[in-house]
């Protein structure tokens, strides 16, 4: 790794933050000499991977056996359409699923609905099964439960703006969004279920998510995460009071410092022998308060500062 980034004038150190995909290579790639963040996108997309294609992850099995059925039977049909060359009768291109596409489910199945009652009639005979296998009420309610799936992919996959901070509240979304309502049918809870519990366990927040989040005047009080918040203004307090340096007097043999209750009162007897007639032209020495804005009230004062968007 250090002689791929020398060719391109980079060195690794322990203020350089690295982004990348959370495989096992690229973990230990960049274990040491940086600070690596794991990709949200990536841990996200792979949960929704395993959603559809997996039988078992991490010795659990994947309990979507319904929600699977339904995606293996629209892939068989999307691929024989596709390599049939039968698709220029559709209004719509179909899409092939591709684990390497972030969200890649959702887009072949939402592009399959809404052909869907057209497909019928660019199918062999042998594969109308697998068509009659799939139920459009089903197939509509995971397409529009994946849609906030889709829009949150997108919006982490900014590229000109940072997007550090928008990790934190938007997998709480997610997770909110997985919640099992009363309406949803037996496919879709077990679907919720295991999506809620994945990006609970596996998406794990860092320190710098937190941080981020905090820092942004608009998510500073955490509404949409509540149990999350005493742990950003705790790791900003202790980065703020790192970056203190411990205060210094100095002293000399024309004044003494005395340090009582955190004031620093300044003797402003002037030497009695001096012949320095600038000595006695500086104004004299005052009193010397230290200041109430320790790091805790400044961020005290932060978290009551009103937006002016927030008044609306």
């Amino acid at each position: 790794v250090d002689a791929q980034l020398l060719s391109f004038g980079l060195t690794l150190n322990n203020k350089i933050f690295v982004v990348t995909d959370n495989e096992n290579k690229m973990r230990a790639a960049f274990k040491e000499k940086c600070t690596r963040i794991g990709c949200s996108i990536h841990y996200l997309s792979k949960q929704l991977e395993h959603s559809f294609t997996s039988e078992e992850i991490d010795r659990t099995f994947v309990r979507c056996t319904e929600i699977q059925k339904l995606f293996d039977n629209v892939k068989k049909v999307v691929t024989h359409v596709r390599r049939t060359h039968r698709q220029v009768k559709l209004k719509q291109k179909l899409q092939l699923y591709s684990d390497t596409r972030f969200n890649g489910a959702f887009y072949m199945l939402n592009v399959f609905l809404n052909v869907f009652d057209d497909i019928g009639s660019v199918l062999s005979s042998g594969y109308i099964d697998y068509l009659t296998g799939v139920d459009k009420d089903l197939l509509e309610e995971v397409c529009q439960f994946l849609i906030v799936f889709d829009n949150a992919i997108n919006q982490l996959s900014e590229e000109e703006r940072p997007t550090m901070h928008q990790v934190l509240p938007i997998r709480q979304l997610l997770i909110d969004h997985c919640e099992v309502i009363f309406e949803d049918s037996s496919e879709l809870k077990e679907l919720k279920l295991f999506l809620g519990e994945r990006i609970r366990s596996v998406w794990i927040l860092q320190d710098q998510h937190y941080i981020c989040t905090f820092l942004h005047p608009r998510l500073k009080r955490f509404d949409t995460a509540p149990h999350e918040k005493d742990i950003a203004f705790n790791l900003v307090k202790q980065e703020l009071l790192a970056r203190i340096s411990t205060p210094s007097v100095t002293t000399d043999t024309a004044s003494k410092a005395v340090a009582t209750d955190g004031t620093v009162i300044i003797d402003s007897t002037a030497p009695v022998n001096s012949n320095n007639l600038l000595d006695r032209c500086f104004d004299k020495p005052r009193p010397i308060t230290s200041s109430d804005a320790t790091p805790v009230k400044e961020l005290n004062d932060y978290m009551a500062l009103v937006v002016a968007d927030e008044q609306s």
